[in-house]
């Protein structure tokens, strides 16, 4: 029997080893905190009544922004949590607010640095023991180390292993191929190991397909069978080939989002069954709503990753909503993730940016600090209903901004500006950007095309004169616009890629930032008229993400459907790795014209690829790798004209006079009848004569097979 001093020593123990393991260094690993509070706690013998606290009897759960330390002390089971106003709440903390392992034996609240700790202790009853009896979880983020070399925040395992935590449902860590391992697949193996972790779950994603099967080839020589649990895009979209992979392991697939999937495995564990998966491949949510599975509260993400992938010079990223209100993009398979947009916990999304903000603004070098806020759509349906109500992303930007972060953002280009929204709700908008601006590094769009049929081929629900309006509003607002465009699909004809190439080369359609204008003035600006004059700046192509790209024939997309009905004959071989299909043009000209660009974009894609990345990790005034980023899509634009020129015999003329408009420097041919690679490594020269190239350690390599083979995998 504890008596009413030894409880209030207990009390006082459990906080202050809550507060220690909080007050570890940003970046610390969860389950290093966790082991610090029971180092903490093993000092103290006095509390433990003779019952020796062993690291298993520690939990720490929840997040940073709501941690809680449980402790098991034999016959009675302690428990201390931070106050976290206005926020979801963790499970555990739920369960017992509602009386469901009965009521406490004591509650009292502690302050302790200017904070509230609320401490209880409830009777250890063999319901409350199952439900603490939690398994080791290790999550793991491969990569394909011959094409993506650039460090990257694992967001994926890093919210799902701390969603694992917040919800008491497993005791998680997470590893990273690339960031850990250097692309050391046994190294990984060994780890895996040496885990002794129950479940194991595998994040699979484009392009990694051959590091997946390698992994587990190294796994199967050893007697360590975890349960296998996978997920991300080439799960849900090659869920054959994963079960071919993982043949002899227990193997749990997840085709959606992954929280509720790997949280019900860790469940069914933690109730002493785990014969439920020795039957074979268990389907865990395949005919789930993902509407249904997406998050119900956000989480701040390991942060021991994040310190990691921060040193390196990379870029962290959090994940605020999810879905997309529109989801009709013929290109974009949305079974996975599902239609509709939600943003599960307002309060959640401001404290969790703020916090992972501030952790950037403190890890980052001098000239980085830049955060990625994911979502499909920043604005969504927040941002498309009518009434008053601001959208969430403006005081999110808001909040991160003075921290000294440099902020990322996706959204359709309605969401800048749009003639169908009233005159109020437009300047509305254009206010909430131009607020917005001065935080934000980088806002991308999906332009996709500057040829109407071509839009509504990919169903983008846009015209080309609508994309026009969005970029001048958001050029004239002065934001950092960046758009992708798909230059390329197999049933692109001569003439509409021409219209493509006279929209990249406009100069109408980006004018300079009009910082003296208002929300109003900007409006009646766009109102009157298309006088090509008043929005003189650079040319389209300036702003495109990667130019001279080709459509993703992506499985299960819309666009695969229709080809599939209309065009079988030009479908090719599935490739498995990526997901997607290798396809013929419709027009062999352009299909030339498509073959040669693709020999140039793949024999760059590395250098390019990882100079992109790390402009995109810096924050400074006067980005170093902006200028080459900019060189580089003014050499890709002027082989798509040279290209064309010489493949379209109707439109060499014009080709020509259009290069006028060009850097007179760049190395273009339009009158030889053959493409060479000689002509590509002179363009490369070009380029690479006063761009920062040596600090990649990287160089072209151009190779005639990709006019053939498609691209890398």
């Amino acid at each position: 029997m504890i008596t009413q001093g030894g409880a209030s020593e207990i009390a006082d123990a459990i906080v202050a080893a809550l507060v220690e393991a909080c007050a570890a260094p940003h970046g610390t690993d969860w389950n290093d905190r966790e082991a610090v509070a029971h180092a903490y706690l093993s000092q103290r013998a006095e509390i433990s009544g003779g019952h020796e606290i062993l690291p298993g009897d520690v939990f720490l759960g929840g997040d940073s922004l709501r941690p809680y330390l449980t402790v098991d002390l034999g016959k009675e089971v302690w428990l201390t949590s931070r106050s976290s106003v206005g926020l979801s709440t963790p499970r555990l903390l739920n369960e017992i607010g509602s009386g469901h392992f009965g009521l406490p034996t004591m509650s009292v609240v502690l302050v302790r640095q200017n904070q509230d700790y609320a401490v209880q202790s409830l009777v250890a009853d063999s319901q409350l023991h199952q439900y603490l009896s939690i398994p080791g979880v290790l999550f793991v983020s491969l990569t394909n180390p011959s094409r993506y070399q650039t460090r990257r925040y694992p967001l994926n395992i890093a919210r799902l292993a701390q969603w694992l935590r917040f919800e008491h449902a497993g005791r998680a860590a997470a590893v990273d191929l690339a960031l850990e391992f250097g692309g050391d697949i046994q190294g990984l193996a060994n780890r895996i190991v040496l885990s002794k972790a129950d479940v194991l779950g595998i994040s699979v994603n484009f392009g990694e397909m051959k590091t997946f099967e390698a992994l587990m080839v190294a796994l199967r020589v050893t007697k360590f069978r975890p349960i296998i649990c996978v997920g991300n895009v080439l799960a849900a979209w090659a869920p054959d080939q994963v079960v071919d992979v993982c043949s002899g392991f227990p193997l749990c697939l997840s085709y959606s989002y992954g929280e509720t999937a790997i949280q019900g495995v860790c469940r069914v564990l933690a109730s002493g069954t785990r014969d439920a998966f020795a039957a074979g491949v268990v389907h865990l949510d395949r005919h789930e709503e993902p509407l249904r599975l997406r998050p119900t509260s956000i989480v701040v993400p390991d942060e021991r990753l994040l310190a990691q992938t921060l040193k390196l010079g990379g870029q962290a990223s959090i994940e605020t909503s999810f879905g997309c209100q529109y989801a009709r993009c013929s290109f974009c398979p949305r079974g996975h993730r599902g239609s509709g947009w939600s943003r599960p916990a307002v309060g959640d999304a401001k404290a969790v940016v703020q916090k992972v903000a501030s952790l950037v603004s403190d890890l980052s070098t001098e000239r980085s600090g830049v955060l990625s806020i994911v979502d499909e759509d920043a604005f969504g349906q927040e941002g498309m209903d009518a009434g008053s109500h601001e959208p969430l992303i403006v005081s999110l930007v808001e909040t991160a901004g003075p921290l000294g972060v440099g902020l990322e953002i996706y959204t359709r280009l309605e969401q800048l500006f749009s003639r169908r929204r009233a005159r109020s709700a437009s300047v509305d908008r254009l206010e909430q950007l131009r607020r917005m601006a001065p935080s934000l590094v980088r806002v991308f769009v999906g332009v996709e095309s500057g040829c109407d049929s071509q839009l509504r081929r990919y169903a983008k629900g846009q015209t080309t004169s609508e994309a026009i309006d969005a970029l001048r509003a958001g050029s004239l607002l002065g934001l950092p616009l960046e758009f992708g465009f798909i230059t390329f699909d197999p049933l692109l004809s001569a003439d509409e890629l021409i219209e493509n190439i006279e929209f990249l080369l406009r100069t109408d359609v980006l004018p300079s930032a009009r910082p003296e204008l208002d929300g109003e003035q900007i409006y009646a600006l766009l109102q009157s008229g298309s006088d090509g004059e008043k929005f003189r700046g650079g040319p389209v192509f300036a702003r495109v993400a990667y130019m001279a790209t080709e459509l993703e024939l992506f499985a299960n997309s819309a666009y695969l459907r229709r080809l599939r009905k209309s065009h079988p004959e030009l479908i090719g071989a599935y490739d498995e790795a990526f997901a997607r299909y290798a396809y013929r043009y419709r027009s062999r000209e352009v299909g030339t014209i498509a073959a040669w660009c693709r020999v140039w974009t793949e024999g760059t894609f590395k250098p390019i690829y990882r100079m992109r990345l790390a402009g995109r990790a810096n924050k400074g005034p006067s980005n170093p790798y902006e200028n080459a980023i900019r060189r580089y899509r003014a050499a890709t634009f002027g082989l798509l004209l040279s290209l064309a020129g010489r493949c379209l015999p109707s439109f060499g003329v014009r080709a020509r006079a259009l290069s006028i408009a060009l850097d007179t420097s760049i190395p273009l041919e339009f009158d030889a009848n053959r493409v060479s690679l000689e002509e590509l490594r002179e363009l490369w020269q070009w380029w690479a004569a006063v761009s920062p190239v040596a600090t990649m350690n990287d160089e072209a390599e151009f190779n005639l097979d990709h006019l053939e083979m498609g691209r890398a995998t």
